[in-house]
């Protein structure tokens, strides 16, 4: 079981989709897209062994009192590659695609192997959501169909 602390300003997905009547100013965004990419880069180079997370997303982005980001949900992530007997660290995972489509990678998508860059790409998904303000789909189109 993982327990969380309280987070008093909900999810990022509640302040980006209005279920939060005020919005976020550019500078609190800013720190939300840094405290989350601080999050990812503590999982894939500081955590002991590195995690990916395979669904990095809006509502997966809690937020504490002060909109200080903390990145939740570890129900799909994966161990990232060990080293092998050689002493070498393979470049993927492979495995079952798994993730919230719209965030995934198009490369994990359709190769299946699973890198760090995957959970890059679903970051840089809630960035763009950070600055237009849209989800990535919505009544069935992307943000590149809309």
């Amino acid at each position: 079981m993982l327990v969380y602390e309280y987070m008093s300003n909900g999810t990022l997905q509640d302040h980006l989709s209005g279920k939060i009547k005020k919005p976020l100013s550019f500078t609190r965004r800013l720190r939300i897209a840094l405290g989350s990419s601080k999050g990812i880069l503590y999982l894939h180079t500081e955590a002991d062994p590195p995690i990916f997370h395979r669904d990095i997303k809006a509502s997966n982005i809690l937020l504490d009192s002060k909109f200080v980001a903390k990145v939740a949900d570890f129900g799909l992530s994966r161990i990232a590659p060990v080293l092998d007997i050689e002493g070498a660290t393979p470049a993927y995972v492979s495995t079952v695609v798994k993730g919230t489509p719209g965030y995934l990678d198009p490369e994990y998508f359709l190769t299946y192997k699973l890198t760090d860059k995957s959970d890059v790409y679903s970051l840089g998904v809630v960035f763009l959501e950070l600055l237009i303000g849209m989800q990535p789909i919505s009544h069935g189109k992307t943000l590149f169909e809309r």
